[in-house]
């Protein structure tokens, strides 16, 4: 993981080193990179973007955790590698699961949120998975970064 804070901007960088990797997992589990620290009764915006790899049948699963208190809302929009390619968008509020599905294996994926804190300060991790536990891996490619100001 490369991280990198702009001089005195507040802009946090986070850059995915390696490829990671969950296969024959439904459970969410913490992104070895993307969390960041939340300081009490702020504001942040965040920029994901991430490329991923999945069996068609596995699909891919994520949502953000973040403390009790705090909020988390936005909209992602992702693009698949099918003929012809499949533009989807969606808003939401990503303390709940947001599940990709089809018969496509790889996404890019651009998530846009605000976190809002309240007097809890505690992190904000990315959390992912397979969709239906399978054999195959589910990836997160080297090279998928997020900003955070």
């Amino acid at each position: 993981m490369s991280v990198y804070r702009l001089f005195d901007t507040g802009l946090l960088s986070i850059s995915k080193a390696t490829t990671e990797t969950v296969n024959n997992s439904t459970a969410l589990q913490n992104d070895d990179d993307f969390t960041f620290n939340l300081e009490p009764n702020a504001v942040y915006t965040l920029d994901l973007h991430i490329d991923l790899i999945t069996p068609a049948a596995a699909d891919f699963k994520f949502d953000f955790n973040v403390p009790t208190g705090a909020t988390i809302r936005g909209f992602h929009d992702s693009i698949d590698s099918a003929t012809p390619a499949v533009l989807r968008v969606s808003v939401s509020d990503y303390e709940v699961d947001q599940v990709f599905t089809g018969t496509d294996t790889d996404y890019s994926i651009h998530i846009y949120a605000r976190v809002t804190t309240d007097p809890t300060p505690g992190s904000c991790t990315f959390r992912w998975a397979q969709n239906t536990s399978d054999a195959g891996n589910t990836q997160i490619i080297a090279g998928s970064f997020m900003r955070v100001v």
